[in-house]
């Protein structure tokens, strides 16, 4: 009887238990005066721009997380496009933007020559997957295995040309640099952009997930679920049905 018991309790302690916050009543909201209950137990979002889920949720490293949404064009919505996601928050509860956490996978590299304010290209050891594109920007004191993120120092330039040289890779810039940088000074690009998006719809694509995974940014320690309409004309809104909106982990 007391082995049974032993293992009965033993077995207990591997249950790994599972929490699913639920995000579908106006009250759930920060923006609640754009948001109507239905009879369906959803709600009617009636707004064109950003809104924020009251709750913050805290972030626990041992456990993954799900989320599930049902968010399409009510009838008589303008036309526009729906973004799904998370704004992210470090342990402190600041914000995290995406240029700070949004690294180009392969491109860590270091500085061959040091840097000074104004100078519009610098000398690396190897840019052979940076990209050209206008949302670019350069971290720096960065660590290969990415624990420097959220990485906020950050130059606010963009590659405009790369060239390959005998000793090294030269990457001009859109704009000059504003840093004293040190020969061998670690760093990497990172690309801009808005929140940490999981789906992306439209009047004519509704959002229709089903416990897909979040895969959170460097840094991440709190969230808010955010949601963004961007309406095809400006100054309209659209009007959303949103229902079954939850985020569960285990």
């Amino acid at each position: 009887m007391k082995k049974t018991t032993c293992l009965a309790v033993m077995s207990c302690a591997f249950i790994v238990s599972a929490e699913t916050m639920t995000f579908n009543t106006p009250a759930d909201w920060q923006q609640e005066k754009f948001f109507t209950g239905n009879e369906n137990g959803g709600m009617t979002a009636v707004f064109g721009g950003p809104v924020l889920s009251k709750k913050m949720i805290e972030l626990d490293k041992r456990k993954q997380y799900f989320i599930s949404a049902d968010i399409k064009a009510a009838e008589g919505s303008p036309k526009g496009r729906i973004l799904l996601g998370f704004r992210s928050y470090d342990a402190k509860g600041a914000q995290l933007l995406a240029y700070q956490c949004q690294y180009v996978a392969g491109t860590d590299t270091e500085l061959l020559e040091s840097t000074e304010p104004g100078d519009t290209s610098i000398k690396v050891k190897d840019a052979s997957k940076w990209k050209i594109h206008p949302y670019m920007v350069i971290a720096w004191n960065t660590k290969p295995d990415k624990s420097d993120l959220p990485n906020r120092k950050v130059l606010l330039v963009n590659p405009k040309k790369i060239e390959k040289k005998d000793d090294g890779w030269i990457i001009h810039l859109d704009k000059p640099v504003n840093a004293v940088l040190p020969v061998g000074t670690k760093i990497r690009e990172h690309s801009q952009g808005g929140e940490l998006y999981v789906e992306i719809g439209s009047t004519t694509k509704p959002v229709n997930l089903k416990k897909k995974r979040v895969h959170w940014w460097g840094g991440a320690a709190k969230t808010r679920v955010f949601f963004l309409t961007i309406p095809a004309k400006k100054g309209e809104r659209m009007k959303l049905d949103v229902s079954n909106l939850a985020v569960e982990s285990k």
